[in-house]
C-alpha cells in the first residue's frame, strides 16, 4: 500500500539474482498475467541492488490469501479444468518463444537501429504475454501448500509422504532432458557421434546458460564442460503411501488437482523465462556494442527503456551511471518504475528470532552447519554436508543440492524447484519459510525437522 511519499509497505517473500534490465520485465509479466488469467496479482514489487545483481521480491500476503480463497471456491465448484487450460497454453507459448528466439538472435547485427528496436519490442510483447499466462501459480502456490499440509497433518501421521504420493508425477522437466543429453555426450566415445550430440544439444538447449543476471552463448567447449560436470541424477526411493480418494476432503482434492497442473506450468514457464532472458541479453549486447556502452551500465536500464538507450544513448547512459538501486511496483492495477527503493517491509524482523517454519517438501531430520547462498557468487563457499539455505533454488543450484544435507528456502510450495529436486534426491527439505535467509548465518549449527516443517538454531557461529 502506498503513501503520499511514494513508498509502499509490503511483505518480503523472496529474492532473485539478476540485473535491473532482465528482472524489471517481471512487472510487465505480472500485468499480462492479470490480463490473461481469471485470478489476479493484487500487488507485486521488486527492489533492486545493482551492486550485487540482486533484487528482493515483495507481496501483500493478506491480499494473496483472499485470491487463494477465490481460486479454491472456483475449483471446488468447477473443477481444475482452468489450470489444465493454462498448462496447455503455457506449453504452446514456450515452444513459440523457442522458435522465435532461435530464428531471431543470430541476425541482430544485420538490423538497422530502427529495426533493432522494433524487433526488440515485438519480442518483448510476445515474451511478456507468454510468460504471463503461467505466472499465475506464484499467487497461490505457497499459501495453498501451507493450507494442504496443515489439513493433511490433522488426519495423517505421515503428511509429507501422503502429500508427496498424491502430487507425484511422471513428468520430465526440460532440465532433466538437458541432463540426459549431457550424459549421452559425456559417455559417447566415438568423436563423430559425440560432435553430433553436441550440435543437437546446442540446437535444443541454446538458452540453458541464462538467468536474470547473465546469459552465455553455447559453444562446443561450453557444452563439453557442462557434460563433464553432469552426473547421473537418479531419483531415490521415496516411501509411497496409497491414499483412497474417500479419505480426502473436497478442498484437499481441489488443491491436489491444481498442483498436478502447476508442476508442468512452472516448468514450461521457467523454460520460457530462460529463452526470454537469453534473447534479452542478445539485444542488450548488440545495442551496447553499437553505442559503445559497457554492458554493466546497460544492464541498469529498465526493460522498457531500450528504445531510449538506442536513440538517446547519451542522456539515458548518464542516468544509468547513477542508478545503483531501483524498484518496480504493481499496485491497484497501476505499474510504477522508480530510480530508488520505494518498498519498505511492513514488519521488521525481531533480531532475536531463532526459529522459522515452512512447508515440508521431503521429510527427514538433520543437524548441520548453515550455509546461506543468495547468488551464484556464493557457490564456492558451499561445503558438502552443509544445510543449503537460500531464497529459492534454480537449476544451476542442483550440484549444491546434491551435496546438501538439507535444503531450506524462503519462497516456494510443494511444486517448486526445490521441492521437486529434494524429493528426487530424498533430501530433507522445507520450503516457503519466508525468513530463513535473514535469521540464520553461515556456520550456525541448525536443526532441521522436515517432518514437522521447523528449522531452529542449535548454536550460533
Amino acid at each position: 500500500m502506498s503513501n503520499e511519499s511514494g513508498s509502499f509497505k509490503a511483505d518480503k517473500v523472496s529474492g532473485i539474482e539478476g540485473s535491473i534490465f532482465a528482472t524489471s520485465a517481471l512487472l510487465e509479466v505480472v500485468l499480462q498475467s492479470n490480463l490473461r488469467n481469471v485470478f489476479k496479482f493484487p500487488f507485486y514489487g521488486l527492489s533492486f541492488d545493482d551492486k550485487i545483481q540482486k533484487s528482493d521480491e515483495w507481496i501483500d500476503e493478506r491480499l494473496y490469501t483472499k485470491v487463494v480463497e477465490q481460486i479454491l471456491s472456483y475449483v471446488m465448484k468447477n473443477g481444475a479444468g482452468y489450470f489444465k487450460d493454462v498448462n496447455i497454453a503455457m506449453a504452446a507459448e514456450s515452444d513459440r518463444l523457442f522458435d522465435l528466439s532461435r530464428n531471431l538472435t543470430p541476425n541482430l547485427q544485420n538490423l538497422s537501429d530502427f529495426e533493432l528496436v522494433q524487433k526488440y519490442v515485438e519480442f518483448m510483447n510476445i515474451y511478456n504475454y507468454s510468460f504471463g499466462i503461467g505466472a499465475v501459480t506464484f499467487v497461490y502456490e505457497g499459501i495453498m501448500s501451507e493450507r494442504l499440509t496443515a489439513s493433511i497433518s490433522k488426519r495423517f501421521d505421515n503428511p509429507t509422504e501422503v502429500i508427496g504420493s498424491l502430487i507425484s508425477s511422471p513428468y520430465k522437466s526440460f532440465m532433466m532432458e538437458s541432463e540426459e543429453l549431457l550424459l549421452k555426450i559425456k559417455e559417447e566415445k566415438e568423436q563423430g557421434k559425440k560432435k553430433a550430440l553436441i550440435e543437437e544439444y546446442k540446437e535444443k538447449f541454446f538458452y540453458i546458460r541464462s538467468n536474470f543476471s547473465y546469459s552465455t552463448i553455447l559453444g562446443d567447449e561450453e557444452v563439453g564442460k557442462l557434460s563433464e560436470a553432469v552426473s547421473a541424477h537418479k531419483s531415490q526411493a521415496n516411501a509411497r503411501v496409497e491414499v483412497s480418494d474417500t479419505e480426502l476432503l473436497k478442498e484437499e482434492k481441489s488443491i491436489i488437482a491444481i498442483f498436478k497442473e502447476t508442476e508442468v506450468i512452472r516448468d514450461k514457464r521457467k523454460r520460457a523465462n530462460y529463452i526470454g532472458n537469453f534473447t534479452m541479453f542478445r539485444f542488450l549486447e548488440e545495442a551496447c556494442r553499437r553505442k559503445g556502452v559497457d554492458v554493466l551500465v546497460g544492464k541498469r536500464m529498465f526493460w522498457n527503456e531500450f528504445s531510449d538507450f538506442v536513440f538517446d544513448t547519451e542522456n539515458l547512459s548518464m542516468r544509468l551511471k547513477e542508478r545503483t538501486v531501483a524498484s518496480v511496483v504493481l499496485d491497484k492495477g497501476n505499474a510504477y518504475y522508480f530510480d530508488y527503493n520505494a518498498i519498505e517491509p511492513r514488519q521488521v524482523l525481531d533480531a532475536s528470532i531463532e526459529e522459522c517454519s515452512g512447508t515440508s517438501a521431503c521429510k527427514g531430520k538433520v543437524t548441520a552447519k548453515a550455509n546461506i547462498i543468495l547468488t551464484t557468487a556464493d557457490f564456492p563457499k558451499f561445503k558438502k554436508g552443509d544445510i543449503l539455505i537460500t531464497e529459492m533454488t534454480r537449476p544451476e543450484f542442483v550440484p549444491l543440492m546434491k551435496e546438501a544435507s538439507a535444503i531450506i528456502t524462503d519462497e516456494g510450495g510443494l511444486t517448486c524447484h526445490a521441492a521437486i529436486v529434494s524429493r528426487e534426491l530424498n533430501t530433507p527439505c522445507i520450503v516457503g519459510t519466508k525468513i530463513a535467509t535473514r535469521i540464520f548465518k553461515d556456520g550456525d549449527m541448525v536443526e532441521v525437522d522436515a517432518d514437522g516443517g521447523i528449522v531452529k538454531i542449535v548454536s550460533r557461529a
